[in-house]
This record gives structure tokens, sequence and C-alpha cells, in this order.
């Protein structure tokens, strides 16, 4: 005997109210995705859509971790060759000047190490910061002129490192909007194929089918209230 899901009327009108409700699925950066561009795409061009958005915002995030690793990298280097810089003030401001000689060279190398080791795929992050670029490496044969060295050498890397922390935030508040962004086009993705699997149902019940198909279709798990919270 062929019948019409008599039985599932509330089953039914939850899917029809998906179709009714169905509105603006996300807002993504800084467009909206609205329910005029949704009816007029079709399905399969509207989640090739959604899935080229989600990559650009991956591509673009992963871009944005590697510049703050840059960042976080050219700053651990600058940490080091600012203590190496308090420690020789600290030794020239002592009473033994003529005996330092040898703990200077250590810290003086280093620095060089550091500045070194301050690299991101072979790139050099902290040119310019080595001590012969900070005008330090005779400083131990020079010891009346060292404190005017080290406070100068000292002012360059604080202003380098205000520098480098000042994009390290803002490439991280980049990296907090476009997690937003790609987060709502995924919940966009996800709201539109329920709605469509959703939409699909409904056509069936439409159709006269036999009781076992739609008892089979009935008796699975379908969170219609996700559905249109998703879509909400």
């Amino acid at each position: 005997m062929i019948i019409t899901p008599g039985g599932n009327r509330s089953g039914v009108q939850n899917i029809q109210n998906v179709s009714a409700r169905y509105k603006a699925l996300a807002t993504a950066d800084k467009g909206k995705v609205s329910e005029s561009n949704v009816q007029q795409d079709s399905g399969d061009a509207f989640f090739t859509k959604l899935s080229s958005m989600i990559e650009s915002y991956s591509a673009k995030l992963t871009d944005l971790q590697d510049g703050i690793t840059r960042k976080q990298t050219a700053q651990q280097g600058l940490q080091d060759i600012s203590g190496g810089l308090a420690e020789m003030k600290e030794l020239f401001s002592g009473d033994q000047k003529e005996s330092i000689g040898n703990r200077v060279s250590e810290i003086l190398s280093s620095i060089n190490k550091s500045v070194g080791e301050s690299t991101f795929d072979g790139e050099p992050l902290l040119s310019g910061f080595d001590s012969s670029s900070l005008g330090l490496d005779a400083i131990a044969q020079d010891p009346a002129g060292a404190m005017a060295r080290l406070d100068s050498a000292m002012v360059a890397v604080q202003e380098k490192s205000s520098a480098v922390s000042e994009e390290l935030g803002n490439l991280e508040s980049e990296v907090r909007n476009l997690e937003v962004g790609r987060q709502n086009a995924v919940s966009a993705d996800t709201a539109v194929r329920e709605m469509q699997f959703a939409t699909n149902l409904l056509s069936l019940t439409n159709e006269k089918i036999g009781s076992e198909e739609v008892s089979g279709l009935f008796t699975k798990s379908i969170n219609m209230d996700k559905i249109l919270d998703l879509l909400s």
C-alpha cells in the first residue's frame, strides 16, 4: 500500500520552518552572504564559493602565522641582545674596567650569535644589530667611551624592539579577525548543507513513497533545532 507520511506532520513542519527561515547565513570579513545571493546561485556554485572563501582565509592565516613567528624570533633575539648590553653596562660601571675584557668579549660573541640565529627561512631578521654595527667591537679597549656607546646601542635595540612588538600586536589582531571570518564561513557551509538535506527530505515527503521507507527516514537522528539555530 502506498501512503504519505501523515503520521510525521511535526517533522515535516520543522523542515518547512527551515525553508521559511532561510535567510542570511553568515557574515564573513566585510561582506555578507544574503538570501538573494543564495537564491541566485545553484547549490554547487554556492558551496564552491564558500569552500574558496574558507581556503582563502586559511591561506591568509598561514601567512600571518609565519609573520608572527618571524616577529617572535626577532623579539627573542632583541631580548638576548638587550640582556647582553645591560650586563656590559653593569661591568663598565664597576671599578675593575681594565679586567673585564674577557667577559666583554664573551658577551659580544653572544650578541653576534643571537643575531646570526635570528632568521626565518634563511632570512636574517636582525641585520644591523651585531656588535660591529652597534659600534661595540672596540669597547673593551675604550673604557672611557664605553658607557656612551652602550647607551646608544641600547636606544637602538629598544626602538627596534618597540617596533617589532607593535607589528606583532597588529598581526595577532589580524589573526583574530580572520579566525572569526573563517569560522563564519565554515558555519555557513555547515548550515547550507544541512538546509539542503532538509529541503531534499521535504521533497521526498511530498511524493508518495512506501511506509517502510518513510519510517526509515524519520527514525534517523535529525537535529532540526540545530539546523534552525545555524540558519538564524
